[in-house]
């Protein structure tokens, strides 16, 4: 069938994004918009290859230490002005400027210099070698318009991005909608699509059963999976599933006082048992995970990894050594007449992570430690997250094709590390790590690293979920792009008319 033009692609998002520049917002709902309009140097493919994509090619001295990155000539912003290298200077700077708040200013660390040589190719220097450099400058890295910036100011593009991608923003109506346009100059040529809608919907089943009647064509992210039988079963819906390349943690904050001893954080992990969160709330559909690197990366993880089994003697005894008794027989632990009591906050609408919530309350309870759960819309819970502040917190993570944004999360400064925690020893292996050339070696210090991790529990690894997606079968041509959070792209993609 010849792709047909026009019509409108509606998306189901769990929420509404906080702000719409990728390296800032880094969260799911705002990539659903905003990596619709910005693009990056490169991308990761369906095979998970870092390839060119607003780059055209690059080379790399001997040494490993300098780059020179040409870019796609005749590329234009949503406003007709040339993409240019003084965007990607400009861009990258911002990352690397501790005041701006980019949540992956670490990709960028080994950067020593930024050089535009002319129009279109620009040399960075590296301090240091980084073998996963051009990995760091994927997807999440996009590139933002200078002179946008330099006219508006940075916050502007945070609610009326101007990209370089194949759809430019319309308008944004709060708790409802964000909608798209084709970009009729896009550098790879018109989409077919003419316009896609981002709407909000936080509650899974109420997206799922607008999937069933067709008033939402896809949806990339949080799809309940007492659904996928229902969805499976029908022609005009494709479920699609990515590898699991992420883990979904019971992330712990060390600005809580109680969860800085490490002990307490170990019986956390020994009082629960994985096995049946797994096979009783996601079916068998998610994958066992021990550690930050999880089994999909193959190269790089380590099966020998000390694992967590429920251990109820192992927990109270930790518990104990940490000064935690039940003095008064309440059922409750206590240190200093405070009770070990813990809230647990999770994002509300989303009827699997209540689930797993529940069951650990409970697996909590038989230790004594007393839970409570905290539903919260996701800007309100983004809002504790990023600083630190909550007890408890489930969420997951991508962590990309190879372990080049490790740092990002267990670094003592990583962008995505909410946890406030802090181990010297690992933020060295991390950096020798990406230095190191030779693959064994390299592999030899990653694998310590998931020991150091296993050893410190600074969060509980639950799973890692296979990344299951849903789509109308009226939508064709879709480029796969297991990455990001929708998990592909739409420039070529095209809507079967009925």
């Amino acid at each position: 069938v010849a792709p047909q033009p026009g019509g409108t692609l509606t998306i189901g998002s769990y929420g509404e994004p906080t702000g719409l520049i990728p390296w800032i917002e880094t969260d799911g709902a705002s990539h659903i918009v905003s990596l619709q309009i910005y693009e990056p140097l490169f991308v990761v493919d369906q095979d998970s290859r870092v390839v060119p994509w607003l780059a055209s090619s690059y080379e790399v001295s001997q040494d490993g230490k300098v780059y020179i990155f040409h870019l796609q000539q005749g590329v234009k912003w949503h406003d007709g002005q040339p993409f240019t290298a003084e965007d990607v200077e400009c861009t990258f700077k911002l990352i690397m400027d501790p005041s701006v708040g980019a949540k992956i200013s670490g990709n960028l660390a080994s950067v020593e210099t930024i050089q535009v040589l002319d129009q279109y190719t620009l040399k960075i220097t590296l301090k240091d070698v980084d073998v996963f450099f051009p990995s760091k400058l994927a997807d999440l890295a996009c590139i933002l318009p200078k002179h946008i910036i330099e006219a508006q100011g940075l916050d502007y593009l945070r609610e009326h991005p101007i990209g370089t991608g194949p759809f430019t923003f319309v308008k944004w109506e709060r708790g409802q909608y964000v909608e798209l346009a084709a970009f009729s100059e896009y550098w790879k040529g018109r989409p077919y699509i003419d316009r896609i809608l981002v709407k909000f919907i936080p509650d899974a089943s109420v997206r799922a059963l607008m999937l069933l009647t067709g008033e939402i064509d896809f949806i990339p992210w949080g799809l309940s999976y007492s659904f996928l039988p229902i969805l499976e079963g029908n022609p005009k819906i494709h479920i699609i599933t990515l590898p699991a390349l992420n883990f979904e943690e019971l992330g712990m904050s060390e600005k809580n006082e109680i969860l800085q001893d490490k002990r307490v954080r170990q019986a956390i992990y020994y009082a629960l048992d994985r096995d049946i969160i797994r096979n009783t709330v996601f079916r068998g559909y998610a994958v066992a995970c021990d550690g930050p690197i999880p089994t999909a990366m193959t190269e790089y993880y380590n099966p020998d990894i000390p694992k967590y089994y429920r251990d109820l003697q192992k927990a109270v005894s930790l518990l104990e050594a940490a000064g935690w008794v039940d003095t008064d027989g309440d059922g409750i632990r206590d240190k200093n007449g405070k009770p070990l009591q813990l809230s647990l906050m999770v994002r509300a609408g989303q009827t699997e992570r209540l689930e797993v919530a529940e069951i650990i309350q409970s697996q909590l309870k038989d230790v004594g430690i007393k839970i409570a759960i905290e539903p919260l819309e996701w800007g309100a819970f983004l809002a504790k997250l990023w600083p630190g502040d909550y007890d408890l917190e489930i969420v997951t993570w991508g962590v990309g094709p190879d372990p080049s944004q490790q740092a990002l999360h267990f670094s003592c400064t990583g962008g995505f590390n909410v946890y406030h925690y802090c181990n010297p020893e690992v933020d060295a292996i991390l950096a020798q790590a990406t230095r190191t050339l030779d693959l064994n070696t390299r592999r030899e210090l990653y694998y310590r690293y998931q020991e150091l991790i296993a050893e410190d529990a600074p969060v509980v690894f639950l799973y890692s979920r296979p990344d299951v997606k849903a789509i109308s079968a009226k939508v064709h041509d879709y480029e796969l792009r297991p990455q990001i959070v929708t998990g592909m792209t739409f420039y070529k993609a095209w809507l079967e008319k009925p």
